[in-house]
């Protein structure tokens, strides 16, 4: 039988494991994509088994796996953003634009929130910093950001996988370099449609939390709109007339 007191002394154990969830929530937003990548490669790089030491310039010396995954990460982290400026933006008007087939995706979550705070160009940025700020949605942080930092971890896959996939052909071990192959289409099909739902998540919080008048406010100074959350200053962007949710719909 179940008593008031053996309640509290159950509810008791879970705190600690409250209080880590609550703090992994809170942090999940700050995860950066090469810490998923970092994983990946470190399994990768203790699977491939290197050697303790290697010899350079004639002295025996130590060899850290840890050292060539982490080395490996930051470079594939970077060729993944060269690869997303092709794959995802284009240069237009001399400046590099998501392209049309990714922006069509998430043109009505994007035009109800410019509408609801009245912004134009600038606008996901500072719905982006809006959502940071709203702590009300501190628990849906994960679920809005973690489609975006996947995003950033598959893209930073598909280079590497590309290079083993060449490396097998030429070992003649078909099956696992089209393994490979496979990894690197997949990623590179799946990672703009993550970061695609990453920005609708961003735009339709923002606007949720745009309605929320006893913390949201904006102030409209000229052609620029600045963005308040809790008397906080959050960003500015360009000013544009705030629409009816019945209009914007329509």
């Amino acid at each position: 039988m179940n008593t008031p007191a053996s309640n509290q002394t159950s509810s008791a154990r879970f705190e600690p494991l409250k209080a880590v969830w609550h703090q992994f929530l809170k942090d999940s937003d700050k995860l950066p994509g090469w810490v998923p990548l970092y994983v990946v490669t470190m399994a990768a790089v203790y699977a491939a088994s290197p050697p303790d030491h290697i010899a350079l310039f004639g002295r025996t010396l130590p060899f850290s796996s840890e050292f060539l995954a982490a080395a490996l990460t930051l470079l594939f982290y970077s060729v993944g953003d060269a690869v997303d400026e092709v794959v995802f933006k284009t240069q237009r008007e001399g400046k590099l634009r998501t392209r049309d087939i990714y922006e069509a995706e998430y043109a009505d979550q994007k035009t109800i929130a410019s509408g609801d705070m009245g912004i134009g160009a600038g606008s996901y940025q500072v719905a982006f910093k809006l959502v940071e700020a709203g702590e009300k949605y501190r628990a849906r942080k994960f679920a809005i950001y973690g489609p975006n930092e996947l995003a950033k971890c598959l893209r930073a896959l598909i280079a590497p996988l590309c290079v083993l996939a060449f490396v097998y052909l030429l070992q003649g071990r078909v099956v696992v370099a089209l393994t490979c192959l496979a990894g690197a289409v997949m990623s590179l099909t799946w990672y703009p449609h993550m970061k695609v739902r990453h920005i609708r998540l961003v735009y339709s919080a923002a606007s949720e939390l745009s309605q929320q008048r006893e913390s949201y406010g904006d102030w409209e100074l000229g052609t620029i709109r600045l963005v308040f959350w809790d008397g906080t200053f959050v960003g500015s962007a360009c000013s544009a007339p705030k629409l009816p949710r019945s209009i914007v719909s329509s």
